[in-house]
């Protein structure tokens, strides 16, 4: 009894650290900040810095669209939420907006 209480102990044990090792080496994470991030996102509690949204959000009216994607690139770092990505994309849309020539380096 014992031993197989201890032997069902060491499979999941076993499958719990395959699975974290397959997790990082699936998510690539760079720094252990972005472990406790992926980790959050994992367990359904991240959630956007709302001041630094908001800041963004006051830049991007401004049209100074660089800072404010720089801005959400700290609000969101994950880069999970969509409004946030949303913003993102569209101040890229509106850089160029009025131009009448391509720009490969804001496209990039």
């Amino acid at each position: 009894m014992r031993e197989s209480l201890f032997q069902g102990l060491g499979i999941v044990s076993t499958l719990a650290y395959g699975t974290l090792i397959a997790w990082l080496y699936a998510t690539a994470p760079r720094s252990l900040g972005e472990v406790a991030t992926g980790v959050r996102v994992a367990a359904g509690s991240y959630e956007v810095d709302a001041a630094r949204f908001e800041a963004a959000l006051r830049l991007f009216r401004a049209e100074q669209f660089r800072a404010a994607r720089d801005e959400w690139g700290r609000a969101d770092p994950a880069q999970r939420d969509a409004r946030t990505q949303f913003y993102v994309a569209y101040s890229f849309y509106r850089e160029g907006w009025g131009r009448v020539y391509k720009d490969d380096a804001l496209y990039r």
